[in-house]
């Protein structure tokens, strides 16, 4: 076996040659120095470098074949990191691994690794497509970069996690990413009490988590769009943040929104203050009309004025306003043309019925934001003083319970709220456009909301004969 003063009075020659170390722990294969000469070398030692040489068989001819591999120059790569190293290639033998192929695997991993698209390209991907839906709709630019604000702050400062390739980041990289936002809280004492200060808290986690399993999902969707063949994602196979729950004094928490409906008694104490407040006028006549149509916020908000086709009492809300992109008929009673006359009174002028503004008199054009409407809506459950409720769900559920007792079929209640009807006789076979049963039902339901608003009274329920029974 070789010393390291044998190696390093190794001289060259005319020609490279190889000394042997004939270490047998380093079997099947077997290290070596290799000293070659240089024109310009006056001491005559030459360069040294180690190799591992080793025997498989040849996949083509079936026969023996003889390779070697680099281990690195000496003296930078002593005799004993050396047998280190050659160890750990005698060990890929005995497993049936080809060292030298195992080596150019690992090259071809590092260079598609180097290329991959990192954690922050499918963050922009994703934030991306956020702020370009909100532009072209008019709604959501707020949260759109609010999330920004939140992925800006907590992920692009980290120090690794940005430009690792998105296909390498665990769920455990996720679990440390979301503590970050609750990292950097701290106690202070005011008038006696501790109180958490900062700009992390557990709504930013939240949202945080939500955002990249979001990307994470979207690049999943679209891992053959060619809008995103410029960005190699390589093989996601899975969604890292998946795993990642929350923790909520030490248990597993999983979010869940709170549903609910409003009773009688809150609806008409929610009319009776909508009737008496002085708030932003666009969001009370939108609430009122999500009380009496049951309509999505999202998509009556958007309207304007040339769609409500006054001498047949509808609204034509069209179809690139709409959830489900198609075009939708709501009818009116004569308490929701009302609203509407009201309105036309204050925001006539403009554009779009529900139009926001700036303070008192200056109009944006557009309108009322969504966030504005959520904030409003807020104050109106706490005026009152009814539980806290939305308009996208909770009046929704609420307006399709109080068409149940009004007397509407469950699946006219789902044409009215523009439900979409999935099965092959709705999709393919039906085409019949339900408009006078949706006006006599939305007819049937305000004549009950009339009743209903009647504090004390029993309502009047319609006696409607079908298919012979009275109910």
């Amino acid at each position: 076996m070789l010393t390291d003063t044998q190696v390093a009075g190794l001289r060259a020659k005319d020609k490279p040659y190889n000394i042997n170390d004939k270490n047998p722990a380093l079997k099947p294969g077997g290290l070596a120095v290799r000293v070659r000469p240089l024109k310009s070398d006056k001491t005559g030692k030459g360069s040294k470098d180690w190799i591992y040489t080793y025997t498989v068989d040849n996949a083509r001819t079936g026969g023996p074949q003889k390779k070697r591999i680099s281990l690195g120059p000496y003296p930078a790569v002593s005799l004993s990191q050396a047998r280190t190293k050659a160890a750990d290639k005698a060990a890929e033998l005995a497993n049936g691994i080809d060292p030298q192929q195992a080596r150019q695997e690992r090259k071809e991993t590092a260079r598609l690794a180097a290329n991959r698209a990192t954690l922050k390209q499918l963050l922009e991907v994703y934030l991306t497509g956020l702020e370009t839906r909100a532009q072209e709709s008019g709604r959501g630019a707020i949260s759109a970069k609010s999330i920004r604000s939140i992925v800006e702050r907590y992920v692009y400062t980290h120090d690794n996690l940005p430009d690792m390739p998105a296909t390498e980041v665990s769920s455990t990289d996720i679990s440390s990413l979301l503590k970050r936002t609750v990292d950097n809280r701290k106690q202070v004492k005011r008038a006696g009490v501790m109180v958490d200060v900062g700009s992390g808290n557990k709504t930013t986690q939240k949202r945080l988590r939500q955002a990249l399993h979001a990307a994470y999902a979207e690049i999943i969707r679209r891992r053959f769009d060619p809008a995103l063949s410029a960005l190699d994602f390589g093989e996601i196979q899975y969604n890292p943040v998946s795993p990642v729950q929350l923790e909520q004094r030490g248990k597993i928490a999983v979010s869940v929104k709170t549903k609910h409906s409003l009773s009688e008694d809150d609806v008409r104490s929610v009319w009776n203050y909508l009737r008496t407040t002085d708030k932003n006028e666009s969001v009370i006549g939108l609430v009122k009309l999500c009380m009496l149509t049951g309509q999505r916020p999202g998509d009556i908000r958007q309207v304007k004025w040339k769609h409500w086709i006054r001498k047949d009492n509808r609204l034509e809300i069209p179809a690139e306003i709409t959830k489900n992109g198609r075009d939708h008929t709501v009818y009116l009673g004569e308490r929701a043309q009302s609203v509407l006359a009201g309105l036309l009174k204050v925001t006539g002028s403009q554009e779009h019925i529900f139009a926001g503004r700036i303070g008192k008199s200056k109009w944006t054009g557009k309108p009322v934001r969504a966030e504005t409407v959520s904030h409003v809506v807020h104050q109106i459950s706490t005026g009152a003083g009814v539980a806290k409720f939305d308009l996208r769900g909770d009046m929704r559920r609420t307006w399709k319970e109080m068409a149940a007792r009004s007397g509407v079929s469950f699946e006219l209640r789902n044409r009215i709220q523009n439900h979409a009807f999935t099965d092959v006789s709705s999709r393919v076979y039906d085409k019949y456009d339900y408009l006078a049963e949706k006006a006599h039902a939305m007819a049937q339901f305000e004549h009950y909301f009339d009743s209903m608003l009647l504090e004390h009274k029993e309502p009047k329920v319609i006696q409607i004969h079908a298919h012979g029974v009275s109910i």
